[in-house]
């Protein structure tokens, strides 16, 4: 019985390299707060947050999002999929929205690193980055091919 578990234990672990393996080398990975609840987001519950028309979990708590540089691959691979705007579209739209009082874009970071570390340790932060970045300390809610 006892080399069974064994068996059967070893199976599980190497079952599991073979699921985040594919995981990794993902292209984009969106990434929250292992705190946060949400377990999956739609490209359209996404694109709301980054336009900034969502901005409360559920659950009630602050979505604090960010963002990578316009010109990061996975920005690019993330506007273009998710919110379907250009750069000058989104420059267009922020400035129209910080203008009025009715919102900011999401915080920028220099780095695919920079945002896995601020996301891990940031209530309520949702993030987005290339999946060879992705760690243990943060929770994938989508992953974008």
């Amino acid at each position: 019985m006892k080399k069974l578990f064994k068996l059967f234990s070893l199976s599980i672990v190497i079952s599991s390299l073979y699921l985040v393996a594919p995981i990794a080398n993902a292209g984009v990975a969106v990434i929250t707060h292992p705190g946060v609840k949400e377990i999956g987001l739609s490209k359209d519950k996404l694109a709301q947050i980054y336009l900034g028309k969502i901005k409360n979990y559920s659950n009630g708590r602050t979505i604090n999002a960010v963002d990578l540089p316009n010109d990061s691959d996975a920005h690019k691979k993330f506007y273009k999929s998710v919110v379907q705007k250009s750069d000058s579209a989104m420059n267009r739209y922020w400035s129209k929205l910080k203008f009025t009082g009715k919102g900011n874009p999401p915080k920028e970071l220099g780095s695919d690193s920079e945002v896995v570390k601020w996301v891990a340790n940031t209530e309520g932060a949702i993030g987005y980055i290339d999946g060879k970045y992705l760690n243990k300390s943060v929770k994938v809610v989508l992953i974008l091919p």
